[in-house]
């Protein structure tokens, strides 16, 4: 039996994957105005405000990768010939081109020494 099983265990675990978004949306707001103020001041980022939006990206991939998780499962327990499996495949590829995705915006964080004055993310 999978986590995914129950539909009330899914729709907690949904909750608590919004609820770490929001987390991860908030950070990013920080971070943005934080830049805000510092281009208003003539003050250079730094690490620090690079190291915001990486944290708030890895928390975004996290969501994202249960997401994928819970796609992957609708897709096993579906027939090839259901109606409904089609289109959790293509929910399944679209979430995985997602997180492919957010690891290359974790990749960029990670890899740049330029934080420039054009804003984080």
């Amino acid at each position: 039996m999978s986590i995914w099983d129950d539909e009330i265990n899914v729709l907690d675990i949904e909750n608590i994957l919004n609820l770490i978004f929001i987390l991860a949306s908030l950070i990013e707001i920080e971070g943005n105005n934080t830049l805000k103020k510092k281009i208003l001041n003539n003050i250079s980022p730094n690490g620090n405000d690079k190291q915001k939006y990486l944290i708030a990206n890895i928390l975004i991939l996290f969501v994202f990768i249960a997401y994928v998780s819970r796609n992957y499962h609708n897709v096993l327990v579906l027939d090839k010939n259901d109606p409904e499996y089609k289109p959790s495949l293509s929910r399944l590829i679209g979430s995985i081109i997602i997180v492919i995705g957010e690891i290359l915006v974790i990749n960029y964080f990670l890899k740049t020494t330029k934080f420039n004055k054009k804003g984080g993310n």
